[in-house]
């Protein structure tokens, strides 16, 4: 829910993000405005993925996507 947030006003917070214009650059955390961790993962078939997640607050929305690009397109968009 984020830091120190109810649940309706991290919902609201959600709901009231812009949609972020920044090419492949990774927008920041909608609920704390932290910098989100980025990698790439390898799950147990042996697919690659890459991953979006906040790690600085307690909400850790987290992505995880076949790109980087449609990653960082649906993080950035949060819709």
């Amino acid at each position: 829910m984020g830091r120190g947030r109810s649940p309706k006003e991290a919902a609201d917070a959600w709901n009231a993000r812009a949609l972020v214009e920044v090419g492949n650059e990774i927008a920041p955390c909608p609920f704390c405005g932290s910098e989100p961790d980025a990698y790439e993962w390898t799950n147990k078939q042996g697919e690659t993925r890459f991953v979006i997640e906040c790690r600085s607050c307690n909400c850790r929305p987290m992505l995880i996507s076949g790109t980087r690009e449609e990653a960082v397109d649906v993080w950035n968009k949060r819709a």
